[in-house]
């Protein structure tokens, strides 16, 4: 879980929103001691009732940048209608 001082967060906005939107959690600090805990809210089901998880969202949060010019997204559905 990451952590951010209450005091920083305006300077550490950008930097909370790639956490979270990486699906980690991230715990609020106020001189030492945790005031709040702000967490990603789920992915939702799209019109078939399944859920997709960003995968794209997650890989920009750890890598920074789009993978291999293809959405990780599409590449799965790729790969899983190839094995159909």
């Amino acid at each position: 879980m990451n952590t951010a001082n209450v005091d920083a967060v305006p300077q550490q906005w950008s930097a909370i929103l790639g956490w979270l939107g990486a699906g980690e959690e991230v715990e609020l600090r106020r001189g030492g001691t945790a005031v709040a805990k702000v967490i990603p809210i789920p992915e939702r089901p799209d019109a078939t009732g399944l859920v997709w998880p960003d995968f794209v969202g997650r890989a920009r949060g750890i890598w920074g940048a789009p993978v291999g010019g293809e959405s990780l997204t599409a590449a799965l559905l790729r790969e899983r209608d190839e094995r159909a």
